[in-house]
């Protein structure tokens, strides 16, 4: 099992699970695409942007497919996100991504999963 700074969540619809993962890497795409620092993102989370939440569910969705070999790799894209976003609703999608990428943020070394220090 992979570990290190990583944050991971699942959106489920229509009986199909979608995975999405956050690395440092993802989070610097996702904030290049909104134009915010993942900080601002989550200091902001209550009036976050519908617009950016899309851009970070699509992050996710192509750092998990990446991350799950090329016997997984689809055809994920912001499309999806969408359809995730419509099908669950904005409540639900933010909690996700919110817990992923606090995940991210707060790692240290020695977390569960890595070297004791």
């Amino acid at each position: 099992m992979p570990t290190g700074a990583r944050g991971e969540g699942y959106l489920e619809l229509d009986g199909q699970r979608h995975e999405i993962l956050f690395t440092n890497r993802a989070l610097a795409d996702a904030e290049r695409l909104t134009e915010k620092s993942v900080m601002q993102f989550l200091r902001d989370a209550g009036m976050v942007s519908i617009s950016d939440l899309v851009q970070y569910v699509a992050v996710g969705l192509r750092y998990a497919q990446r991350d799950s070999g090329p016997s997984r790799r689809g055809g994920f894209d912001i499309d999806t996100a969408w359809q995730l976003l419509d099908g669950l609703g904005m409540t639900a999608v933010a909690k996700v991504v919110l817990d992923a990428l606090a995940d991210v943020i707060s790692y240290q070394m020695g977390d569960a999963g890595s070297p004791p220090e």
